[in-house]
């Protein structure tokens, strides 16, 4: 079973630290010093990794699922720049653009 700061580290990990162990570690109010090797631990941790290979799963898309997420911003956009960009991610996905 995993503590709580090996589960907050996990949340920081996959979340508001982007795969940065270091910043997770802190987030996750552990010591301040040797973060980076505190992280490197928990990463080796099996049960750490499980749960980390568990939840990435979860996130994986299909082509569809993308391009219909992409849809959705268009359709229902919080911001008009997003839609733009919504839109210009549909026209590559597409051919219709070109990467610069």
């Amino acid at each position: 079973m995993l503590t709580r700061k090996k589960q907050a580290f996990i949340h920081h990990y996959l979340t508001d630290a982007y795969y940065n162990g270091a910043k997770a570690c802190r987030m996750a109010g552990y010591q301040v010093t040797n973060q980076d090797r505190i992280a490197c631990n928990l990463l080796e941790q099996v049960e750490v990794n499980e749960v980390i290979e568990k939840e990435l799963a979860k996130l994986q898309l299909s082509n569809e699922d993308i391009i219909r997420e992409i849809g959705n911003v268009i359709h229902n956009p919080k911001k008009e720049s997003n839609k733009i960009r919504a839109l210009e991610l549909l026209a590559r996905i597409h051919g219709l653009m070109k990467d610069t």
